[in-house]
């Protein structure tokens, strides 16, 4: 029984850990729906969001059907099988004990009854350990999220170089490429331009050429993938990056209002 539990312990865990992560998935695709639901209106892309949550929705189904699977084994081989064969085997080598006449028939029947006192924790015990593993792999998908840097701290490496009181705000941009991933093609490669100190610039182009992807690498929303952006002529990857947005005034294309007051919604 022990054997048998520490088995299938590992497999629940591993089980309940899968599940909690598709769950995540799942609401994080209806959470995307929902808050860009203009979009897919707008690009009549309503049959792929539906197709892409029926195949999150899939996927969890099938985890989640992993841990019944487990636990019917789990449950039935522990407290229906192994339990009565305990109860089989006493009976059947009991049974020869008294036929020898090694063993009296009152002896045989108080240790009857001691195995039913010894087995009748058992399913009590195996509920408790599925709850606990359930537990158990709750708590650790959360100390994973409680344990991921915070963007300052992924990005600050190394002696970060402070900004001067009396910033002059002079952009460079030398042979900067920029791809979303390594896999996918280069937004846009080896671009060099310099923008001096109170110079207004107007980036023109069809929509989706990189024109808000470019602004969104002077602030870092974007790490660059080549190249070197300076401001001042100091790099921007050695500058703290909360020091180096507070010098930054955005216009948001989209203003987003959160809760409350106007006066909460202030920018400070």
């Amino acid at each position: 029984m022990v054997f048998y539990s520490a088995f299938f312990a590992g497999k629940l865990r591993k089980a309940y850990g899968r599940n909690y992560e598709k769950i995540g998935e799942v609401n994080s695709r209806i959470e995307d729906s929902i808050a860009g639901i203009r979009t897919v209106k707008s690009f009549g892309n309503e049959k792929l969001e539906t197709e892409e949550f029926r195949r999150v929705n899939e996927e969890y189904y099938r985890s989640r059907s992993s841990i019944y699977r487990h636990e019917a084994w789990y449950f039935t081989i522990l407290t229906t099988f192994l339990t009565r064969l305990v109860t089989v085997s006493a009976v059947f080598f009991g049974g020869i004990m008294l036929a020898g006449g090694k063993l009296a028939a009152p002896d045989m029947l108080s240790f009857l009854l001691y195995v039913a006192c010894l087995t009748s924790p058992v399913p009590e015990f195996s509920r408790i350990m599925s709850q606990y593993q359930e537990g158990l792999a709750g708590f650790n998908r959360l100390m994973d999220i409680l344990e991921t840097a915070t963007e300052r701290e992924s990005v600050n490496t190394g002696a970060m170089t402070a900004l001067p009181e009396n910033i002059r705000g002079e952009i460079e941009f030398s042979d900067v490429s920029f791809a979303y991933n390594e896999e996918q093609e280069h937004v846009f490669s080896n671009i060099s331009f310099t923008i001096k100190s109170g110079e207004h610039v107007v980036l023109t182009g069809a929509s989706g050429t990189g024109k808000t992807t470019l602004c969104s690498l002077i602030p870092r929303f974007c790490e660059i993938s080549a190249g070197r952006i300076m401001i001042d002529g100091i790099d921007i990857r050695a500058v703290d990056i909360e020091d180096l947005r507070r010098r930054i005034g955005i216009v948001q294309q989209d203003c987003y209002i959160v809760a409350g007051t106007v006066k909460e919604n202030r920018v400070v």
